[in-house]
């Protein structure tokens, strides 16, 4: 998986050949800045803050599917235990 500072994810091949974009990506209003796989798909990270979800599909044309965006917080509210809860995408289950 490759994703660009323009919003678009791209599956590529073990060999580095090109399969696809992702269908759902975010598009040039959102900048990854990082991503981070975890069992049942991965996380983007953009700038503000900002997060989407996205989940493994059994769809050939669409492997992954947009779940959510997470909401921006203020800083002081980031991470405390009543976001963490709400959303359980910090847990430690869903990221292993």
């Amino acid at each position: 998986m490759v994703c660009t500072d323009l919003g678009d994810i791209l599956l590529i091949e073990g060999n580095g050949d090109f399969k696809m974009m992702v269908q759902e990506a975010p598009g040039p209003d959102f900048r990854i800045l990082n991503i981070k796989a975890f069992s049942k798909g991965f996380l983007l990270a953009g700038e503000n803050a900002k997060i989407i979800v996205y989940e493994k599909t059994e769809e050939v044309k669409n492997p992954y599917t947009k779940v959510c965006t997470l909401p921006v917080v203020p800083h002081s509210t980031a991470f405390d235990d009543t976001n963490i809860r709400r959303t359980g995408i910090f847990s430690p289950k869903l990221l292993t």
